[in-house]
């Protein structure tokens, strides 16, 4: 178990850490916009998120579909220690980009854009981490054919940490594939949020969804776990110097940074904030155990 400063100094005394190098190609356009980084080249590789449709599909992370972490002894915990990264290979193009990494629990697939009628979700399969739904969110996105309606009204019913059945309606956006496509507005044109307004501690699995008016594409309801929250800064445009971002975690909650769990399909949403990704983000995430 790592819950002190002196466990924390153990495992890397002890050769207990691992840092992981990703690294990800130039994603779509939008600005203020929050994108599933799967939809981009690289390493871990691109993953469109497909499955059996409307059908719950656990993530369980397998070499390179997602950030690799090596296995652990029976009794251990495995721990995030540190992220680190550039926006860029030059400080040029981009201004900055708001990270939030998470563990992919699951995806419900290939959700029909053309379709008003409700849409049963099949539940065969449960959570494969966080069983009790605590802390897990929801993410309504977008993926592999564009929405071509915005503001169209999208009701989700779901269960919740505490298996109450509760309900929710945002409206559809037309941000683009791979990117997290709701709003409060009917307008459909608001942005900055990333998950769904869920009521209670979390939730477990989705009941069903249905469209009012069909906005086109397909979609998806990502289930995840957030693991933690970055700004990794670039440089000005006008400057042609790398900026360099770490965040060490090894002082989160009292000594006890965020644990990773066997299995864990870790990635990140990221969203742009002054200008389009259009560069390569790189770098790597530190891991030690005990």
């Amino acid at each position: 178990m790592i819950q002190s400063a002196k466990d924390i100094n153990d495992a890397f005394s002890a050769g207990r850490f691992h840092t992981q190098r990703f690294m990800k190609n130039a994603g779509s356009t939008g600005d203020s916009q929050w994108q599933d980084w799967a939809f981009a080249s690289g390493q871990p590789a691109y993953d469109a998120r497909i499955g059996d449709a409307l059908a719950f599909t656990p993530q369980i992370a397998s070499r390179n579909d997602a950030i690799f972490f090596p296995g652990i002894s029976a009794g251990q915990t495995r721990h995030l220690a540190g992220l680190r990264a550039y926006v860029t290979s030059g400080g040029t193009g981009q201004l900055n980009v708001e990270c939030e990494m998470y563990d992919l629990l699951g995806v419900y697939p290939l959700i029909d854009g053309d379709n008003t009628d409700l849409q049963p979700m099949d539940n065969t399969e449960s959570l494969p981490r966080y069983a009790d739904g605590v802390g897990v969110q929801a993410v309504l996105v977008n993926h592999v054919a564009p929405a071509i309606t915005a503001g169209c009204a999208t009701t989700i019913n779901y269960v919740d940490a505490d298996d109450a059945a509760r309900s929710m309606t945002v409206y559809t956006s037309t941000f683009g594939a791979g990117k997290s496509s709701w709003a409060f507005d009917v307008a459909g044109v608001s942005t900055g949020a990333l998950y769904l307004p869920i009521s209670g501690r979390g939730i477990k699995s989705v009941t069903d969804l249905t469209f009012a008016v069909a906005p086109g594409g397909l979609w998806a309801i990502y289930l995840v776990r957030p693991i933690q929250r970055v700004n990794w800064r670039g440089g000005l445009a006008a400057v042609t110097q790398t900026v360099y971002t770490e965040k060490c975690l090894c002082l989160e909650d009292s000594f006890n940074p965020p644990r990773i769990y066997d299995g864990a399909h870790l990635g990140f949403f990221y969203m742009p904030n002054g200008s389009s990704r259009s560069v390569s983000l790189f770098g790597s995430a530190s891991f030690i155990w005990g």
